[in-house]
């Protein structure tokens, strides 16, 4: 064995906070804290998403929207659920102002308090049909952050990809790979499900110069333009001896845009004749892409412009994508230079200046393409590209003939069709209607599920709903059930009662006149009699029931940990415990609370007993913590709605009073049911309200005092620097904190 293979495996786990928070060490203390906060809530929604599509099949999250649940409510497909839970995870993080979804017609403008400075646009499940396959899919997001002076607005992500800030995607599939730039490179992390975290696992991620391996759906190879069919061509049959490329294409531009950046080779999804402005979106597919392609050391363009100088008009706008390895791009754009040199007017409307794609990822000043807007500017666009005619972009846009003779009518409505966005993509099941100035609107699309597929599904339907009884057992509320519970159980010693009171002689009973009327019409063969021992067994078991849930109540608690109180908390449920016992397995954990209280409470009872009988003292009781060795537990009563509500109006003493009615008492026995239960009742509101207001006061008390003494010492405003955090992630308070992080104050403490 080699000494390589004698090596122990590496101990230092770098996570993707750790490594966020480093950046940040680098960057100094002049930073807020935004970016650090939005990169964590976009790695939660990656880890939530990652667990719904390990589990798609089994909770029937595959297909398209239109099933319903038990419940009747409508079963959500799975990326449309994505959708949601990364627009509430967005916006809950407070640090958002726009956002720009693939699954959403408009932009999500952020309002109130949870607005922030940044503007993320995201595909949130890209592939999504292939996941019955089994094929990876993931998720794909960019970060602009707002121009200064405004308050989120749709033209903050109308802006060139360049301008981004952060951007990366999520791969789901037999990893969940998190691939992020900030701007300082590409890195790769691996979710660990055990630990619950993104490792680094390919840090600085660099693609090949060259590869060997492209990425094109040659499906639609009679719909390709002339250049990208050369390129193809030159590839395939290279010359001089040299070796063809391997064609891989998965259908899953996170799959193939992964592999591409790790092995190198190009990707590709043209324009042509059938999708004038090529199929993958720009603001949230090529533009993230694009910025971690060239990120990583490689070229992203469109064919005749970079791809991250492209100004886009619309947030669904689409545009031709290419991307790869440096000098595979660079082959590819020579075949549309030299198409380009034959037909100059014929060039697309993503086209940028051919100097900024070989230059490589240097900032310029944004093109003027896509301003021009009426006819009469149009036709002397400074940005034209044609060196004897200039580019007409009404006649681009289908608003007018074009100025050259080769498209004809039928294909001028298919450019006005394009441009409404009527070919939609396919693997999210919608479309588009309208012209080209008409709104875009989504047509609902619904499969239905044919009955050999319903049978298919009721064993995982059986199997989900068993795993989820008793919870999804519609009951009523709980007070409801408590009042239904105690009206039922004062009904029975009403009737066993009345049953003991027919005993009684008519002359000691004083109701003579109620008797008779009741002995008249009591059904023949029927004797009170035989009732009386089964009725006084109700009677009996009603009282025990009152018992048991006063008992019950009495016994629900929540056990709290204190480490790190070091004198005795002034209160009688709290307790000193030897710290190993805490992390010791609890072997009753799946026992309830009420057993372990009356299993310990009988133990404490044989111990004592048997230490008074032997004449033992008893065990010294545990002082204070000392050296960390002890800890302390508390005991808080926590009762819950029916239990209260079932004490207040059926407690043990209700059950007494029943047992104390008789024809002499009854409305007084009657009157102090009643008193009493009211009684209980508004004792039990008073104390949740009590409950309330303690809470509120203690988390208002505890929010002035930060906002007035803490926010203003740690968390001082300071300049956004990409990737940040606030000193309180950095600053350990102890006494002598103050001294050792000296460095990071702004203000004196």
């Amino acid at each position: 064995m080699s000494h390589h293979d004698e090596e122990m495996p590496s101990t230092e786990i770098i996570t993707l906070t750790r490594h966020i928070l480093a950046d940040q060490m680098r960057l100094g203390p002049a930073a807020t804290g935004d970016m650090t906060f939005l990169l964590n809530a976009i790695a939660l929604t990656s880890k939530f998403i990652a667990t719904n599509v390990r589990r798609a099949r089994l909770i029937n999250l595959v297909g398209l929207a239109g099933e319903t649940n038990v419940q009747g409510e409508e079963q959500k497909k799975l990326d449309v659920l994505s959708n949601d839970i990364m627009v509430n995870a967005l916006r809950a993080s407070g640090k958002t102002a726009v956002l720009v979804s693939e699954e959403l017609d408009e932009a999500v403008i952020v309002e109130g308090r949870q607005k922030g400075k940044y503007c993320v646009v995201f595909d949130p499940l890209d592939g999504s049909s292939n996941i019955d396959a089994g094929v990876n899919i993931g998720t794909i997001f960019g970060i602009y952050r707002i121009q200064d002076g405004s308050e989120g607005t749709i033209q903050d992500v109308l802006r060139p990809g360049s301008e981004m800030v952060a951007a990366g995607y999520t791969m789901y599939g037999s990893s969940a790979n998190l691939v992020i730039s900030t701007g300082n490179g590409v890195n790769g992390y691996t979710l660990d499900t055990a630990l619950g975290e993104f490792i680094l696992t390919h840090p600085n991620i660099q693609i090949p110069a060259r590869g060997k391996i492209y990425s094109f759906n040659e499906g639609n190879s009679m719909y390709f333009h002339e250049p990208t069919l050369k390129y193809l061509e030159s590839i395939k049959y290279p010359q001089n001896g040299k070796s063809p490329y391997s064609a891989r294409y998965i259908g899953s531009m996170v799959a193939d845009v992964h592999r591409t950046l790790l092995y190198g080779g190009i990707f590709g999804y043209p324009d042509d004749k059938k999708s004038k402005s090529g199929k993958l979106r720009l603001l949230y597919e090529a533009f993230p892409m694009a910025y971690l392609t060239e990120q990583a050391g490689g070229l992203a363009t469109t064919g005749r412009g970079r791809i991250l100088e492209v100004v886009p008009k619309t947030i669904h706008e689409r545009c031709p994508v290419f991307l790869g390895s440096k000098d595979d791009v660079a082959d590819l754009i020579k075949f549309y230079e030299a198409e380009a040199g034959k037909h100059p007017v014929r060039m697309s409307s993503h086209s940028t200046p051919r100097r900024s794609v070989l230059a490589g990822p240097s900032r310029t000043p944004r093109p003027s393409i896509g301003i021009s807007a009426s006819s009469s500017s149009s036709t002397s666009s400074p940005s034209a590209l044609g060196p004897s005619l200039p580019f007409d972009w009404d006649a681009a846009r289908g608003l007018k003939p074009p100025p050259y003779g080769y498209a004809t009518p039928n294909q001028g409505s298919r450019l006005r069709q394009s441009v409404g966005g009527s070919s939609a993509r396919k693997s999210m099941g919608v479309g588009r209607t309208g012209g080209a100035l008409s709104p875009l609107k989504r047509i609902p699309l619904v499969r239905s599920v044919s009955w050999i597929e319903r049978l298919q599904n009721w064993p995982s339907q059986i199997s989900f709903q068993l795993s989820l009884f008793p919870h999804n057992v519609p009951l009523p509320h709980p007070r409801t059930s408590a009042r239904i519970v105690a009206a039922t159980l004062n009904t029975v010693h009403l009737v066993v009662r009345y049953s003991q009171v027919r005993q009684l002689r008519d002359d000691e009973l004083g109701w003579e006149d109620m008797v008779s009327e009741t002995n008249a019409l009591s059904l023949p063969g029927l004797s009170w009699a035989d009732l009386d021992l089964k009725l006084t067994l109700l009677n009996f078991a009603c009282v025990m029931a009152s018992l048991a849930n006063a008992a019950y109540l009495a016994s629900r608690t929540r056990e709290y940990t204190h480490f790190y109180t070091r004198d005795p908390l002034p209160t009688q449920h709290a307790r000193f415990v030897p710290a190993e016992e805490i992390f010791k397995r609890d072997d009753d954990e799946g026992e309830p609370a009420i057993a372990r209280r009356l299993a310990r409470v009988a133990w404490k009872l044989v111990r004592a007993t048997w230490r008074w009988l032997s004449g033992a003292e008893g065990p010294a009781p545990i002082q204070a913590m000392v050296d960390g060795r002890v800890i302390q537990k508390v005991d808080m009563w926590m009762p819950e709605e029916f239990e209260k509500t079932l004490f207040a109006l059926y407690s043990p003493v209700h059950a007494v009073l029943w047992l104390f009615w008789s024809p002499q008492n009854w409305l007084g026995v009657l009157i102090a049911l009643g008193l009493l239960s009211a009684q209980l009742s508004i004792l039990m509101k008073a104390y949740d309200a009590l409950v309330k207001d303690t809470r509120i006061l203690g988390a208002s008390v505890l929010q002035e005092y930060d906002e007035k003494y803490v926010q203003p010492r740690i968390n001082v405003v300071k300049r956004d620097a990409i990737v940040q955090t606030h000193e309180a992630e950095m600053i350990d308070w102890r006494p002598n904190a103050r001294k050792r992080y000296s460095q990071f104050e702004s203000v004196p403490l």
